[in-house]
């Protein structure tokens, strides 16, 4: 037993000691895995921070590369800005020393100055671009100016891009100026008179005032001039001159002062002992401007002397003066025209005929609408009839004169004939009988047919009683088929069989319409759509129908004066709008006049002539219109007018109201300054009385004494309206008067020099003498 425990403890001891060597084992190998991952992490940080340093140093290195080249760039492009710019001032070819000359920076006021040297040069070194004004100023010559702008860096001008980098470009300007002496040996004179015409209504010109000529002294006979030499070999002259500017600004060289009364002016200008070209500038003038006129850009503002805004100068195109009369004929104004006058529609009709067929006969065959002379019917045929049914007219409310008279014309259709056999015996053997059918009228028997023939039997006999009329079987012996129209109307039928027993029969029928027949349109009775009744009804089938459903009628009217508020003198013009067909519309102006009789019939209708308008037969009265009655129907007064034109709705009245017009005329006035006459005449209308004529002189211009009389006036005894003659005889000179003027304003002038006269050629000590009208200008607004 011992020796087992021992055993057991032995065996527990070895798997411990080799557990605890397996663990072991295992520690140490995890232990070494950790360490080289901390390690690892280690590095990439270290290896990240060295990158990013690295980029970072190349970053700053590059910004600062990019900040040198900025700001070496910057520099070149500042040096691009800046040239360099020689005056060089001569007299006759000969240097000019010591002649200060001033540079004045337009933008910043930066001044640089300089005296010329031997060879007369003024030279300016790394002056900025842009804008400046040149001044020079000696003891022994004349002062001048001038104005030069050198502008903005351009790259291909003051710089090129090479590589990124800006390089600058040399660039120069030089100007060459001829000064003169101030001794005046070099100079010649041009003096004159300057006018212009500030008033129309004279013939005298008046003098500018406040203005300046000058001589235009830009490179002046090659003594100004001007070069630009750039690195890039460009040589464009005078690209940095500002044409115009130069002036010389000592003395009156090249400047005169207008006198402001006299309009007297002497220029003192450079010349030569060859000839010296010198063109004179003469200066836009704006001024006030007396004038006569009546319209202000398109507005009449009626005849009158006043004050315009008016431009003159060289380049201005005088505009042609408004024509105005100095005297002008006033007429009377008319009375205001006649208002409110209308026409009132009647609630009937006038009284017209079914149809205006005239002659003949108006046949209404097609189901189940048609159109007749005007008039929509609406019908249809019916079925079952045995007699033709009768067609009437419902009462109109002038029942006097004949009514229309309409028919049905039928078409029959017949199946057979049933008669009575009599008792055997009463026939002869094999006799023959005949069936004869006759149609009968109101009249009585109209036509007879034979429509069939039977034979007795051996024992005298008839043994059918019935005859079917087919003519499939051609029982027809007569003409007439199984269907039949009869354009009359049928009021029955007889059977007749002649032969032994005179035996009698019915015959079987149907009639239908085949027609409506208007066979007379009526005597002007109906003022309102008759209703049409067709009657009886057939016992068995239907009924037929005639209905009109619109009706192109005539309407009356009567004339309303309740709302007139100014009495006519001239009669406003009247139309009507009707409706020439269904949903379409005209317009027409031709009336007709009536008068009625006592029991409502038309008593007289007269088509107005000759334009058959309705004014020509209306008189004013009593503040209104009226008709003119004796001059149509004798003692019998109009009682309506009427549209010439049937409508299916009542027209639209249209009034267009009159209007009233001054009578006008022209003033013919003599060179002696009288009045002749009056010419070019506008006789008004609208007048209710004789008239005279007023002369009137515009506001400030001479002129009276002159008298007009106006004789040959006409009244119309309709409308009491006065109308004057207007002919030349029509008019009296009573008194020719005095002082008048024809027109106010004088004849436009242009500007004088003209263009070629503004370039002259002087001599030294030469004096020239240059006279300037401005002319009449052109008005800023659009005068008549």
């Amino acid at each position: 037993m011992t020796t087992r425990k021992n055993i057991r403890t032995k065996n527990k001891t070895c798997f411990f000691v080799l557990g605890l060597v397996l663990v072991c084992g295992v520690l140490i190998t995890s232990c070494k895995d950790e360490f080289e991952a901390e390690q690892l992490l280690v590095d990439q940080a270290e290896r990240s921070d060295q990158i990013a340093q690295r980029e970072a140093d190349e970053k700053a290195a590059e910004q600062l590369a990019e900040e040198e080249l900025s700001a070496e760039n910057a520099a070149a492009l500042a040096a691009a800005a800046n040239l360099t710019y020689t005056i060089n001032l001569f007299s006759d070819d000969v240097p000019v020393v010591d002649v200060d000359v001033m540079l004045t920076n337009q933008n910043g006021g930066s001044i640089a100055a300089v005296t010329t040297d031997t060879n007369g040069n003024a030279v300016f070194v790394d002056i900025d671009l842009g804008g400046y004004n040149v001044a020079i100023t000696s003891d022994n010559y004349l002062n001048a100016s001038y104005l030069v702008d050198f502008g903005s860096p351009q790259e291909g001008v003051h710089y090129e891009w090479i590589n990124g980098s800006i390089i600058a470009l040399e660039q120069t300007e030089a100007s060459r100026i001829e000064l003169l002496e101030l001794n005046g040996t070099q100079t010649a004179t041009i003096e004159g008179k300057v006018e212009i015409e500030t008033d129309l209504t004279n013939n005298t010109p008046e003098v500018p005032q406040d203005i300046t000529i000058r001589a235009n002294l830009d490179n002046f006979n090659g003594m100004f001039e001007h070069t630009n030499n750039s690195f890039n070999g460009s040589n464009d002259t005078d690209s940095f001159y500002i044409t115009g500017s130069f002036s010389l600004t000592e003395g009156d060289i090249g400047s005169a002062n207008v006198d402001p009364n006299t309009g007297d002016y002497t220029m003192q200008v450079p010349a030569q002992e060859n000839g010296t070209t010198i063109e004179l500038l003469f200066p836009l003038i704006e001024a006030n401007q007396t004038l006569a006129f009546s319209s202000i850009n398109g507005q009449d503002v009626g005849a009158q002397v006043g004050t315009q805004a008016a431009v003159f100068g060289p380049d201005i195109a005088a505009a042609t003066t408004p024509k105005v009369p100095g005297v002008t004929a006033t007429f009377p104004t008319p009375p205001e025209p006649g208002r409110g006058f209308n026409l009132s529609l009647n609630t009937d009709r006038y009284p017209e005929d079914l149809l205006s067929i005239g002659s003949g006969v108006a046949t209404i065959d097609e189901f189940p609408v048609q159109l007749v002379e005007g008039t929509w019917f609406r019908a249809s045929r019916g079925s079952g009839y045995q007699v033709t049914p009768l067609i009437t007219l419902s009462a109109q409310d002038i029942p006097t004169g004949d009514p229309a008279m309409i028919e049905a014309w039928m078409d029959w259709t017949f199946e057979s004939v049933t008669y009575t056999a009599q008792p055997a015996a009463t026939y002869g053997v094999n006799e023959q009988l005949y069936i004869f059918v006759e149609i009968l009228d109101e009249n009585g028997v109209r036509d007879t047919y034979d429509f069939a023939r039977i034979n007795a039997e051996a024992d005298g006999s008839l043994v059918a009683s019935t005859v079917d009329l087919d003519p499939n079987i051609n029982i027809f012996y007569g003409p007439v088929p199984a269907e039949l129209i009869t354009e009359y109307v049928v009021t029955g039928f007889n059977i007749i069989i002649s032969g032994g027993g005179n035996s009698t029969g019915t015959l079987t029928r149907s009639g239908s319409v085949d027609a409506f027949r208007i066979v007379d349109d009526g005597d002007s009775v109906y003022i309102n759509i008759p209703t049409i009744i067709v009657a009886p009804a057939p016992a068995q089938g239907t009924d037929a129908t005639l209905a009109i459903t619109d009706w192109e009628s005539i309407y009356t009217y009567n004339l309303d004066n309740s709302n007139i508020s100014t009495p006519y003198v001239v009669l406003p013009e009247i139309s009507y709008e009707y409706e020439v067909d269904l949903g379409v519309t005209t317009v027409d102006d031709r009336f007709r006049v009536t008068w009625f009789n006592s029991d409502g019939s038309i008593g007289g209708d007269d088509l107005i002539q000759p334009s058959r308008k309705l004014p020509d037969a209306l008189i004013t009265a009593n503040n209104g219109l009226l008709f003119d009655n004796d001059n149509f129907f004798g003692n019998t007064d109009i009682d309506v007018a009427r549209p010439e034109q049937a409508s299916y709705t009542p027209p639209k009245i249209i009034i267009i109201e009159p209007t009233h017009e001054q009578t006008t005329a022209d003033v013919l006035v003599n060179s002696d300054g009288e009045i002749t006459g009056i010419a070019n005449i506008f006789v008004g209308k609208g007048y209710n009385t004789i008239y005279d004529v007023t002369l009137t002189t515009l506001d400030g211009l001479p002129g009276s004494g002159a008298v007009l009389d106006l004789v040959d006036f006409d009244t119309d005894e309709r409308t009491g309206e006065v109308t004057w003659g207007g002919n030349a005889n029509d008019f009296i000179v009573v008194d020719r008067g005095s002082g008048y003027t024809l027109d106010v304003n004088i004849v436009e002038e242009p500007f004088t020099p003209g263009t070629a006269s503004q370039v002259i050629t002087v001599k030294n000590g030469e004096t020239k003498i240059v006279n300037v009208n401005y002319g009449t200008g052109k008005p800023v607004a659009e005068l008549e």
